[in-house]
């Protein structure tokens, strides 16, 4: 199977640039590694979402949806957990 493409949307834009730089790097793997596999064991299914999945980066989560006729990762938001599901 090829490597998905990753899509962030305007507002993951945003989140990703308000990253502090050591976070950043870590965030940044995490989206690398979603291109190989969007359903790692660190991904976890949301309830109530038809297509919609949470990644754990430290007190971060990395919220998208996957897209498997097209090959495209959505990420939607890149929120503090507190923030994340508002």
């Amino acid at each position: 199977m090829p490597p998905y493409e990753v899509e962030l949307a305007p507002r993951a834009q945003n989140d990703l640039r308000a990253l502090p730089a050591q976070l950043l790097k870590r965030v940044l793997a995490r989206l690398d590694g979603l291109r190989e596999q969007p359903r790692g064991r660190n991904s976890v299914k949301l309830k109530g979402y038809a297509n919609q999945y949470r990644a754990r980066v430290g007190n971060y989560r990395v919220v998208y949806e996957i897209d498997d006729e097209r090959s495209i990762v959505g990420v939607a938001a890149i929120r503090h957990r507190r923030d994340c599901y508002r």
